[in-house]
């Protein structure tokens, strides 16, 4: 039996009421007063939910020996004193208890599993028997902005598999005895003061996510250094120490998130491409100049990101199972790797590298899908016409005229044209290239939709909408995109309208129209040597996969927005 009274506001119940219910399990009592005493309560209780607990202490009624949860987030607890033993807890959440400083006595809960005390603002001390829960598997202090440390006793532990330390701001140190969490899985303590990573982290064998985003770790800057920085034009920041020399052992490990590191060249450890499981890797807004040459050898990893590296010039070669590669806002980046090496690439996001020339191996590539190269000033023309010619799903550049190879061409956002005779050709679809300007102050996705007309066969048919990324406002770009003759049947001579809706924060100022055959494609692929084709080709709905695939990749896990973890 469960009683719910959600919400009820200034609402004082007796809880001597609940006595006589016998069978009574479940009990949720959000935002309610007490009212009465509550000796004796609720015997058989084996969950109670109690959202905006209004006392600031837990009156012993309240620990019915039956509990084997408490939920009671938001609370006013100041103080968790507990002189009964509660053998059957194991789920104890006193989340964004905003006035709670001390944790309980842990030896009282023997059987924890799940501690949760996300945003507990005023949390300074965890009480040293944390170290002794054999069954405690997952601990959240995230946003625990006062919690300096933990005790010694804690990195004993041989349960703990996931720790969130995120956001505890003056958390400054991870010990040597990080190496003893020998069941650890998740490790994230982002924008934390910690100054340095423990080379014992290497012993962690079931490790598989790490974050450490936002932490700057120490530097070894001198004082005298630091004085003349004061006087003289600062080139770079001060490399940083916060990374072991090694990742050696790590071999389970399979996202490792470390933007916003201030990370220099030789703060990367040499061996990065020893992580044989690595899937997803993320280095944004670091201050190397280049990456280690091991890269090539993460033969699982399928997502690397790179964004706001401005003093990023090269990259090394890519490993051959890559599906996503993000280097935006690269504004020292000359060069990329060839990337037909990376033989399953997709998406190439490099938008605002002005200085890029050189992309060798892209015209090569049968897998990519969406390419997003705006405020790419640099490349050649004869890359831009490469591209134009290829069934890419999606493409930004730089650009205010429409390539002299589209076919039909007008100004506007609308353009109606007839099909010619193919003579024995199989029209495999249409490339839509478009020159538009924006009306945008900052980076932000917009959507492109495309409506086609067959006046000749008397039918109307929109294509999904094309989520874009624009970087800028001030210049022209021209967008591409590929239209799949699979979905709406052209046949030669037909009287074909396309219109281009791009919203009213986007202006369409020019369109064209390349019309791609299949006898075209293949002698495209041959001239690019390669001898098949990839697929079933490109279709509208296409158009939005790839921008779809980085919005569920980058989407915060259900468990924070839930605030299950």
């Amino acid at each position: 039996m469960a009683i719910n009274l959600l919400k009820a506001n200034d609402m004082k119940v007796d809880v001597n009421v609940f006595c006589k219910l016998q069978n009574l399990r479940l009990l949720q009592l959000n935002h309610v007063k007490l009212g009465g005493g509550c000796e004796y309560l609720l015997r058989k209780l084996t969950w109670l939910c109690w959202h905006g607990f209004p006392l600031s202490f837990i009156p012993d009624g309240l620990y019915g020996e039956n509990l084997v949860a408490i939920d009671m987030r938001h609370s006013n607890l100041r103080q968790v004193k507990n002189s009964k033993f509660l053998w059957k807890l194991k789920f104890l959440n006193l989340s964004h208890s905003h006035n709670l400083s001390r944790t309980p006595d842990f030896s009282r809960l023997p059987h924890l599993e799940k501690l949760k005390l996300k945003d507990c603002r005023s949390l300074v001390e965890v009480h040293h028997s944390i170290g002794y829960l054999d069954s405690l598997v997952l601990v959240n202090f995230k946003d625990c902005k006062q919690l300096m440390r933990l005790p010694g006793s804690f990195w004993k532990s041989k349960s703990i598999e996931i720790l969130y330390l995120s956001g505890c701001l003056k958390f400054d140190e991870l010990p040597e005895d990080l190496g003893d969490l020998e069941s650890l899985t998740i490790l994230h303590a982002d924008d934390t003061a910690i100054r340095q990573v423990p080379s014992t982290i290497v012993k962690l064998k079931n490790l598989k996510d790490l974050s450490l985003c936002g932490c700057k770790g120490s530097t070894s800057a001198t004082f005298p250094s630091r004085l003349m920085s004061w006087f003289l034009p600062r080139k770079s920041p001060n490399p940083t120490n916060l990374l072991p020399p090694s990742f050696h052992g790590l071999n389970r490990l399979t996202s490792l998130l470390l933007s916003d590191c201030n990370l220099s060249d030789d703060a990367l450890p040499r061996d990065l491409g020893s992580l044989p499981s690595l899937t997803k890797l993320e280095l944004d807004r670091n201050s190397f100049q280049s990456l280690p040459a091991g890269l090539s050898s993460l033969l699982r990893l399928t997502s690397l990101r790179l964004d706001d590296n401005t003093r990023l010039q090269t990259i090394p070669d890519l490993p051959r199972n890559l599906n996503v590669l993000h280097a935006l806002n690269c504004t020292s980046l000359e060069r990329l790797p060839d990337i037909s090496l990376a033989s399953r690439i997709r998406l190439l996001y490099i938008a605002n590298c002005p200085k890029l020339i050189e992309a060798p191996g892209l015209d090569k590539s049968k897998s990519i899908t969406d390419i997003d190269m705006e405020g790419c000033f640099s490349i050649s023309n004869t890359l831009k016409n490469s591209m134009h010619k290829g069934c890419i799903s999606g493409l930004l550049l730089p650009g205010n005229e429409i390539p002299a190879l589209f076919n039909y061409k007008n100004e506007g956002a609308s353009i109606l044209f007839k099909l010619p005779k193919f003579n024995g050709r199989n029209l495999k679809g249409m490339n839509v290239c478009i020159v538009c300007s924006s009306h945008l102050e900052k980076k932000q996705t917009k959507s492109i939709t495309i409506k086609l007309t067959n006046h000749t066969k008397g039918f109307t048919k929109d294509c999904r909408k094309v989520a874009v990324n624009l970087v800028k406002s001030c210049e022209d770009y021209l967008y591409q995109g590929h239209i799949s003759n699979k979905s709406f049947q052209l046949d030669s001579e037909d009287e074909v309208e396309l219109i281009v809706d791009c919203g009213n924060t986007m202006t369409v100022k020019k369109n064209g129209v390349y019309l791609v055959y299949e006898q075209d494609e293949a002698r495209l692929k041959a001239k690019r040597g390669l001898d098949n084709d990839d697929g079933e080709g490109s279709s509208c709905d296409n158009l939005s996969q790839a921008k779809r695939l980085r919005f569920e990749t980058s989407q915060q896990s259900v468990e924070e927005n839930m605030d299950v973890a």
